[in-house]
């Protein structure tokens, strides 16, 4: 990425890509990849600790499948996914760090075409999901 603001208040501008397969069952499954573009920055509050904070937005391009079948969800500016994030890290030695931040997610994505399945036409309706998590670690 690229840091648009200075070497003491970071914000860095990202361009990312995604792919995810989820396969639930053996008949069932959905991919997806998403690109597009994030902002992922951190704040100095105090010796080794600083707030971090971060917001992405993507283009979504689904699919969903039964067995060997295909259902595409057809290319819409409707299909994105959309995230933001705060928390903060703490360093703890040289180039290694505690870290917490909530994140918060919300993922649109247009119904399927159909596909016929098991001599049956199926598709995926249009679905709009929303996460939040809570993700804590080590840094290095």
């Amino acid at each position: 990425g690229w840091n648009v603001l200075s070497k003491d208040y970071p914000l860095f501008l990202n361009i990312f890509g995604e792919l995810v397969s989820q396969t639930p069952t053996k008949s069932f499954g959905r991919s997806y990849s998403v690109v597009g573009l994030e902002l992922d920055g951190n704040i100095p509050v105090g010796g080794n600790l600083k707030l971090t904070y971060g917001a992405s937005y993507g283009v979504l391009v689904a699919s969903y499948f039964y067995d060997n079948t295909r259902s595409k969800v057809p290319n819409s500016s409707s299909n994105f996914e959309a995230s933001a994030n705060v928390g903060v890290n703490y360093e703890f030695s040289n180039g290694y760090a505690y870290f917490a931040r909530i994140i918060g997610r919300y993922q649109n994505i247009g119904a399927s075409s159909e596909a016929t399945y098991d001599n049956t036409q199926v598709s995926y309706p249009k679905s709009s999901n929303y996460a939040g998590m809570l993700e804590m670690g080590v840094e290095f």
